[in-house]
């Protein structure tokens, strides 16, 4: 995978993560359903987030996804799995969204917060997110 695709992909998956957080903590995980299929998204988060809809554990989609990333032989697939694994986790555990865009924000450097901002800068989610405040 290319940097500026991993860039792009990750600039759209920040943005879901947040909806499907958001929905997630407002409606619980059934209401998640619809939006899971109708959203395309990578295996891993399909599978995911259809086993936090199911209420399956914690710890069982966690070694599952796990298994899954370590087939990944392309390094930047591999950090945009296991970013979209943390999502997955952090939505079935109840996160708080805010903390959670801290935490995807945490697994990137300056550089590619910058471009990743600048992708995203004029969308609703930008602000209300705080994506983008590391501090």
């Amino acid at each position: 995978m290319k940097r500026s695709e991993f860039l792009e992909q990750v600039a759209h998956f920040v943005k879901m993560a947040w909806e499907f957080c958001l929905k997630a903590r407002r409606e619980g995980f059934l209401a998640l359903e619809d939006v899971i299929n109708s959203t395309k998204g990578s295996r891993i988060w399909q599978i995911g987030m259809r086993l936090t809809v199911d209420g399956v554990d914690v710890e069982i989609i966690d070694k599952l996804l796990s298994n899954m990333i370590c087939l990944e032989q392309d390094e930047m697939a591999k950090r945009l799995k296991v970013m979209q694994k943390d999502v997955v986790l952090s939505i079935r555990n109840g996160d708080n969204p805010r903390i959670l865009m801290l935490w995807l924000a945490s697994q990137i450097d300056e550089e590619e917060m910058e471009a990743i901002g600048e992708m995203i800068k004029d969308s609703e989610f930008y602000e209300d997110s705080g994506w983008g405040n590391r501090s």
